[in-house]
């Protein structure tokens, strides 16, 4: 379970598969409310107002601004993908970014200034494993 800050009036919320489909509906409360991680690509929390949000593994409270965004390093599991992200990493002034790098390098540097795997989405940890021991084992 995470929780996180819902900075709104006490609403509705459901959770959604990858086909919009309903598989568990609550309340959220303003302030501080726990919510299981999203394990699985293509899920996503959706409010009674359209929001959608995406509660990630981590540690610490998530700050609902790092609930907007529906991270997907999925890509980065190909070996030519991660070849070319550890490239990126050891030469940093390469601008050629795709999504899933970018995204990588962002919850990356959000992680290094909380001191903590603040925010952990799904493959993460396997990529960030992959890369400190040299690509291998895809």
């Amino acid at each position: 379970m995470r929780e996180f800050i819902y900075p709104f009036e006490q609403t509705k919320a459901s959770l959604k598969d990858p086909y919009g489909r309903t598989r568990a509906s609550f309340t959220l409360l303003q302030g501080a409310n726990t919510l299981p991680p999203l394990e699985k690509k293509g899920y996503y929390y959706l409010t009674n107002t359209n929001t959608r949000f995406y509660i990630y593994d981590g540690d610490g409270t998530l700050a609902w601004e790092d609930c907007q965004i529906p991270y997907d390093l999925s890509p980065l599991l190909k070996e030519a993908n991660l070849d070319k992200l550890d490239r990126l990493l050891q030469n940093p002034l390469n601008t050629k970014h795709t999504k899933a790098t970018r995204e990588f390098l962002e919850i990356y540097e959000k992680n290094i200034t909380k001191q903590t795997g603040y925010l952990l989405p799904p493959y993460f940890e396997v990529i960030d494993k992959l890369l400190s021991t040299g690509g291998g084992g895809l």
